[in-house]
């Protein structure tokens, strides 16, 4: 295809060189007449090479300029090159309304941020939910336009795993779950969905926990306070009457304990920091764990022992803590055989403080693990009754760990015990200045 347009060109090198030449011999001026046909063809060269510069130069342009001889092949490729970046471009345009006509449709608010955060684009519900303006707010920084600090240490902390829930700046009613999402060359994706009616329906649901739980502590009391009165006059109950008041008691005692427990959580959801927060001396805390456990422990002498670091202490909530870690030295009392060993042990290293309860009991098959921390969860519900579990120990040391950012782990084999661990970040970590004994 090339060929035609090079003969062109040699022809018309060609041409200017007889034409020179012809007129030198006219004028008898053979050199004069070469050079001024040389330079006619240099001219030729150089202006089309100028209408090149011109047209890559020019925004304007819209058609590559008329070649001669071989720069009619580049111009020729140079259009065609055009009209596919030009069919390209309108594709892309096309998709590019397609997309942001599918992001206008959704109910959930989408952002499109830049690598610094700043708004580059948002659809329609973010205005609803979030008062975002794609133009106005455009190239402003998402931090300032929500003036959150909870966003600002979400974004800054760059771990988009989870979500973050915040009430709507626009609506105080309304709430809302936001979740950023990484793409492409370091921008990322804000998406905002209604979470209004979930939120609400787990209020209601923890305000009728609650108050139920509430209300039940006073007939409760009064059932066991009869009955243990009852009890206490046993010479005078009629026969048979004995055995079926103990159970009423121990009914109205694990009754009692229930409530206590769902009161226990109900607090616990309502705020998402402990109140009345300072350095606990958790070896001593631990020893009045172990101090009950051995109580409760009565005539089945568990080996119970403790190893913990007397200078460790942890920022928090003493009656929170005391609650998680005595709650995981009763379970392994539950379920271990009598005379088994059950080991606490309190220890910090590069990754912060840590507390393990390991047992020699029963074991949790693999299967029930991820299920341990829901409420009212029984691996061995039979079991669980007879030792007086409530199935929500567990529950309170996932809140309590959560309120004090800290982590449970759960390693069992069944029929070879147990081990629980509880560990905390660096950050809620205290060296104490006064050892305590521990025991």
């Amino acid at each position: 295809m090339n060929r035609p347009v090079d003969s062109k060109a040699y022809a018309l090198l060609t041409g200017i060189i007889l034409v020179s030449l012809l007129t030198g011999l006219i004028i008898d001026q053979f050199l004069l007449a070469l050079c001024v046909g040389l330079a006619v063809a240099l001219g030729l060269e150089i202006r089309q090479r100028q209408q090149l510069t011109q047209w890559l130069d020019s925004r304007r342009a819209v058609s590559t300029p008329n070649g001669h001889g071989p720069w009619r092949n580049i111009f020729d490729q140079l259009h065609r090159r055009q009209e596919l970046n030009r069919r390209r471009e309108a594709q892309l345009l096309l998709q590019l309304q397609q997309f942001r006509d599918s992001a206008a449709a959704l109910p959930d608010a989408l952002v499109a941020m830049d690598a610094g955060g700043r708004l580059e684009w948002c659809n329609p519900a973010a205005a609803v939910y979030l008062g975002f303006r794609s133009t106005e707010d455009h190239g402003i920084q998402v931090e300032n336009l929500l003036r959150l600090p909870t966003f600002r240490s979400y974004f800054d902390a760059g771990d988009f795993s989870g979500s973050l829930s915040i009430t709507s700046p626009v609506n105080p009613n309304q709430q809302l779950d936001l979740r950023i999402v990484p793409y492409g060359d370091g921008a990322y994706l804000l998406m905002a969905h209604d979470v209004t009616r979930i939120h609400t329906l787990e209020q209601t649901r923890r305000d009728f926990v609650a108050n139920v739980s509430h209300e039940l502590r006073t007939p409760l009391t009064v059932v066991n306070g009869y009955v243990e009165a009852l009890i206490d006059q046993k010479e005078q109950a009629p026969d048979g009457w004995l055995p079926a008041l103990e159970s009423i008691d121990q009914q109205a005692g694990r009754m009692r304990s229930i409530v206590e427990d769902l009161l226990m959580i109900s607090r616990l959801e309502s705020d998402s920091e402990p109140h009345n927060q300072g350095t606990v001396a958790v070896a001593a805390l631990l020893q009045d764990a172990c101090r009950e456990a051995r109580t409760l422990s009565g005539d089945r002498t568990h080996q119970i022992s403790l190893e913990a670091d007397p200078l460790i202490g942890l920022l928090g909530n003493h009656q929170e803590l005391y609650s998680a870690f005595s709650n995981l030295l009763f379970n392994a009392v539950r379920y271990t055989p009598a005379r088994g060993e059950i080991r606490v042990r309190w220890h910090r290293d590069g990754d912060g403080a840590h507390c393990q309860v390991s047992d020699t009991g029963i074991g949790i098959a693999k299967t029930h693990l991820t299920r341990l921390t829901e409420r009212f969860f029984r691996v061995d519900i039979n079991r669980s009754r007879d030792t007086g579990g409530t199935g929500l120990g567990l529950a309170i040391v996932k809140h309590v760990l959560n309120r004090h950012d800290g982590v449970l782990q759960v390693n069992s084999e069944l029929q070879r015990g147990s081990t629980f661990s509880c560990h905390f970040p660096p950050a809620r970590v205290v060296t104490l200045d006064q050892p305590l004994q521990t025991g």
